[in-house]
């Protein structure tokens, strides 16, 4: 009997540990994004699900560096390939320029950066 309740005891903290964990990564990741400021262009709309909409953009920021931005719906529909975009660094604020001048700002709350080695 002791035995189940120790496993069990067990298993209960490795579950709190593992979710203390994760929230942690999740919060370190949106912070990131907060503070990371770019400026680029799109080069491409994408979405890794074959079926769905192409709401995921490859930018390529000033240093000829790449990096995917996986923007809410919002953005990513309303940009296209050739949009300029600028994040403003430690804010949430993003604005999205059109090739034919058009300057939309909206929210970058919530949203994942990978910069690439390309």
């Amino acid at each position: 009997m002791k035995n189940k309740i120790i496993i069990g005891l067990i298993i209960v903290l490795n579950l709190f540990v593992i979710g203390y964990y994760t929230n942690l990564q999740q919060e370190e990741k949106v912070l990131s994004n907060y503070t990371t400021g770019f400026k680029g262009v799109v080069v491409e709309k994408f979405n890794p699900r074959e079926k769905l909409p192409h709401t995921f953009l490859k930018i390529r920021i000033q240093n000829d560096k790449l990096i995917n931005v996986y923007p809410t719906t919002i953005i990513g529909s309303y940009a296209v390939v050739g949009d300029s975009i600028i994040k403003m660094e430690n804010s949430n604020k993003c604005i999205v320029k059109k090739s034919n001048g058009v300057v939309e700002h909206f929210s970058f709350e919530g949203q994942y950066i990978e910069f690439l080695n390309e």
